[in-house]
């Protein structure tokens, strides 16, 4: 009798110590499909010259932007691309 008044007495602790579980799992997005893909519209040709256009721009601005800094870093002496032999001072005979 002891026994199951122990019992009872040690599942109803249990039950009511144990936190309701109030996980939420995620599924995340939706999941896509062909429909949801954009539909293309107007000439291909004419979308490909204007992007061209615009990648020919920044290509011709990057390399003016290049050419520019090189000269003024040239310029103002930050490279030294050994042109001519390097001035050496004349070695000192100490040996006299």
């Amino acid at each position: 009798m002891q026994v199951q008044r122990a019992h009872k007495l040690l599942q109803s602790i249990l039950t009511k110590r144990v936190p309701k579980r109030n996980a939420h799992h995620y599924e995340g997005p939706p999941m896509t499909t062909y429909n949801d893909l954009p539909i293309p519209q107007g000439s291909w040709q004419t979308h490909h010259d204007a992007m061209q256009r615009k990648y020919n721009a920044h290509l011709a601005m990057g390399i003016g932007f290049a050419i520019v800094t090189f000269a003024v870093a040239q310029m103002g002496g930050f490279f030294y691309f050994n042109y001519n032999e390097p001035k050496v001072a004349k070695a000192k005979n100490d040996y006299k």
